[in-house]
């Protein structure tokens, strides 16, 4: 996480990390996605305006368990069952940050509508509620394009 511009857009980052790490615990979600996926979502994301032009790939159901991803590791690295390695493939998509961040229809929740859920179940008085949907409000804003990002706004 980079440091911001201002002092709110700082603590919307930092919010918003706390709700993701309690939003995996609470809801039991599996992020994980092949190193090889990762190395190319970063390559994809130095580009310019990667966060309108670009989709990163992403775990299609996350509330999957990491079942074959455990029977994978019991084994001692060989994995003699190829249908495991083909539905494990099947397992990514790529979406654009918006969708990632924000959701699409039925297939896929968004991290920020799943964040929002959990904070409406925890006991959070008015102000640091109010406070903490502007937070999240910020973030969806800026993967939807509707606020500009920082790389944005200083090109």
């Amino acid at each position: 996480m980079e440091i911001q511009m201002t002092d709110f857009e700082n603590a919307a980052y930092a919010v918003f990390v706390v709700l993701l790490s309690r939003i995996i615990l609470q809801y039991n979600l599996n992020l994980v996605i092949p190193i090889s996926k990762v190395d190319e979502n970063m390559s994809e994301g130095q580009k310019r305006d990667a966060i309108n032009r670009s989709k990163f790939w992403f775990r299609k159901d996350i509330f999957s368990s990491n079942e074959s991803q455990e029977l994978n590791n019991n084994s001692n690295g060989y994995n003699d069952n190829h249908e495991t390695q083909d539905s494990e493939e099947e397992s990514y998509i790529q979406m654009t940050i918006n969708e990632i961040i924000n959701g699409y229809g039925q297939e896929f929740p968004g991290l920020v509508p799943l964040m929002r859920e959990y904070v409406k179940s925890i006991s959070l008085d008015a102000y640091t509620s109010c406070k903490v949907q502007q937070y999240i409000q910020l973030i969806a804003d800026r993967a939807s394009a509707k606020l500009q990002t920082n790389a944005q706004w200083i090109r």
